[in-house]
Parts: structure tokens; C-alpha cells; sequence
């Protein structure tokens, strides 16, 4: 009993003791290496930074100067008229013109070679036909100043005769433009054009408003209308004193006038039918009053055709052609009334002739011979 429980005690220990016996054994068949010293991780270059990039705007700027030099030759184009001379030359500029703005902004690289491009066609296009231009604008005052110069109205007299001291200023404008075509200064005899163009237009307009003026002195037209015929008067006579320091006050007025005069002619011939038309059926009763229309049938309803005729002017809003109308019916029924008494006076005349035969038998104690009344 005892032997066995001194085994039991002694077998913790003999287990320690086999324990430390294999721990010696695994220490004396490898011992193990020293481990080396830690080193510090390489250290990361830290990247180098990329100068900014510039925005796709910012590559090139807005072409703003190109924009304004194309927009302004092209201006300058039109008003030269070249659409409608090379229609197809301009329509190439415009072409490229319109592709810049499309361009502006979104792309100002191809914006700027459009509008450059645009200009250049424009300005092409200008020196081209600048000589002929200048040439055509010339011809084309020549032909106004033909037309202020001709003989107009019912005294047949033009500028020349009407506004000399305004004609001789007028032409020399005329004169300058033509001067400055032959040096070579083709802008100039373009802008020296234009103005003696509108100058011969204020002498076109003031000899209209004369011509419309003549036409109411040789009628004496002007009683009819008093009011219009003293304001056309003064505006024709202001249109005069204006020229040639202010054409297109000038022409403002001379407008006016002619239209004041145009006016009076208007309401002269309302009154003028309405009396003519009013003498007429004077004549018609006047001829009615001895039978006129039986007397002399023939010609008293060749009078009552024309007055018809009268009538119908009337209504077709003919002032002018229906009094002349009106005017040929009263002297037509005046002329039936002419026929008609003549022939009463020689039917009375034979009446007288008969009675006094009559007595002259019946005094004599003749007996009355038989005459046929």
C-alpha cells in the first residue's frame, strides 16, 4: 500500500524530469540565429506637381476684333449694294460670317479663321468693285438731274428756269463726285453721289410740287379751296428757303406741298362737277321748258347721252372726266334749245305771215284762200 502510493507521488515529478530532458535536447540540436537589426522603410518620393492645365477656353481668346473688323466690312458691303451685284461672291462671305458666330465662343480658333476668312472675302469684294460702283452711282445722279432739268408742268419749265441758283449748287456736288472718281478716290465720289442724289431728288420733288401748283393757276382752281392752297404755298415756298442747307428738310416740305395742292385740285373738281353737273340740268330744264326734246329730238338725246355718260364718271369716282362731261351735256343741251327755239320762231313767224294775209283778204272782202297750217 505504501510502494504504491509513493509511485503515484513520484509521477508528477518524473514527468517534469522527462519534460526538461526534451526541452535540452530540441536546445542542443539547433541553436537559433540572431535576428537582424530593423531597417527604416525607403521612404516614397513624393510626386512632383503638373503646372495647371489651362481651360480649352482659355487656349484661345474670344476673337472680338476679328468679330468687329468682319461685321463692319460687311456692313460696309451691303450698303455698296454687292448682294445683289455678285450675289454669289457675297454669299461666300456671309457664309463664312455666319460660321464665326456660330463658332464664338465654343470654338474661338475656328470662330477667328471664319470671321478672318470673312473679312477678307468682304474686303476682296469691295476693292473689286468699288471703280464700277462709284461709276453706277455716278449714272444714276446723272439720270435725276436729267429728270430735274426737263420741261414739266403747264408752262413746260424745268429747274433750270424754276430754282437756277438751286440747280447750279446742286450740280457742283456733282462735279466734285465726278473729280474724285477720276483721282482714284472711288469712296469719295461714292459718298459725293449719294449726296448730290438726294439733292436732285429735293429738285425732282419741288418740280412736281410746282407742276401740281400750274395745273390749279391755269383751272383758277384755288378759290375753290383757300385753306390748302395758303398752307401748300408756304410749304412750297419753305421747301426753298431750306435747300440746299437742309435736303432732307427740304424734301419733307416739298412733299407737303404737293400734297396740299393735291388736295386743293381734289376739292376744286368736287365743286367744279358739282357746278358744271348743276349747269347742265339748267340747260336740260332750260330746253325741256319749249319741248326741246320733240323739237329737236335728235340733238336733245345726243345731250342726254353725254349726260348719262357724266353720270356714270361720276360714280366711277372721275371727277375731273365727268365735269368735262357735264360741261359737253349743258352745251349740247343748250345747243337742242338753240334748234328748238329757232324752229319756233320760224313756225310763229309763218303764223304771223298767214294771219296777217288773212286779214289783209278779209279787208279787201276777199274770201279766205285755203292754206294748209
Amino acid at each position: 500500500m505504501k510502494a504504491h502510493v509513493s509511485s503515484i507521488a513520484l509521477r508528477p515529478a518524473l514527468l517534469a524530469g522527462i519534460a526538461a530532458c526534451i526541452l535540452a535536447a530540441a536546445s542542443c540540436a539547433s541553436a537559433p540565429k540572431a535576428m537582424d537589426a530593423p531597417t527604416a522603410a525607403p521612404r516614397a518620393e513624393a510626386p512632383k506637381a503638373e503646372p495647371p492645365q489651362p481651360l480649352a477656353q482659355e487656349a484661345e481668346s474670344a476673337p472680338d476684333d476679328l468679330r468687329d473688323k468682319a461685321t463692319a466690312i460687311r456692313k460696309d458691303a451691303y450698303e455698296l449694294g454687292l448682294k445683289d451685284i455678285l450675289p454669289d461672291e457675297y454669299g461666300q462671305a456671309e457664309k463664312s460670317y455666319q460660321a464665326g458666330g456660330a463658332s464664338y465662343g465654343s470654338d474661338n480658333k475656328a470662330s477667328s479663321a471664319a470671321f478672318a476668312d470673312a473679312a477678307a472675302r468682304f474686303e476682296a469684294l469691295i476693292a473689286k468693285l468699288l471703280p464700277l460702283i462709284a461709276e453706277s452711282r455716278e449714272k444714276r445722279v446723272e439720270e435725276l438731274r436729267a429728270r430735274a432739268v426737263e420741261r414739266r408742268g403747264v408752262s413746260a419749265k424745268g429747274a433750270a428756269e424754276l430754282f437756277p441758283r438751286l440747280l447750279a449748287e446742286t450740280d457742283a456736288g456733282l462735279s466734285d463726285a465726278k473729280s474724285s472718281r477720276a483721282s482714284g478716290d472711288y469712296r469719295k465720289s461714292i459718298e459725293l453721289s449719294k449726296a448730290s442724289a438726294k439733292d436732285y431728288e429735293v429738285l425732282n420733288k419741288l418740280g412736281d410740287a410746282n407742276a401740281a401748283r400750274e395745273g390749279i393757276v391755269a383751272r383758277d382752281f384755288a378759290k375753290w379751296d383757300s385753306s390748302n392752297w395758303n398752307l401748300a404755298e408756304a410749304k412750297y415756298s419753305s421747301a426753298q428757303a431750306s435747300f440746299p442747307g437742309d435736303p432732307q428738310g427740304a424734301a419733307n416740305e416739298a412733299d407737303e406741298a404737293t400734297r396740299r395742292y393735291a388736295k386743293v385740285m381734289e376739292n376744286a373738281l368736287g365743286y367744279y362737277m358739282a357746278d358744271r353737273k348743276s349747269a347742265s340740268e339748267a340747260e336740260r330744264s332750260r330746253a325741256e321748258g319749249i319741248k326741246s326734246e320733240v323739237a329737236a329730238k335728235t340733238d336733245f338725246a345726243a345731250a342726254a347721252a353725254i349726260y348719262g355718260e357724266a353720270e356714270a364718271r361720276k360714280a366711277a369716282l372721275d371727277p375731273d372726266g365727268a365735269a368735262r362731261l357735264y360741261g359737253d351735256a349743258a352745251a349740247s343741251f343748250a345747243a337742242a334749245y338753240v334748234k328748238a327755239k329757232s324752229k319756233m320762231d320760224e313756225a310763229k313767224l309763218e303764223f304771223e305771215a298767214l294771219d296777217a294775209a288773212l286779214a289783209e283778204r278779209e279787208v279787201r272782202g276777199l274770201p279766205p284762200s285755203p292754206v294748209s297750217r
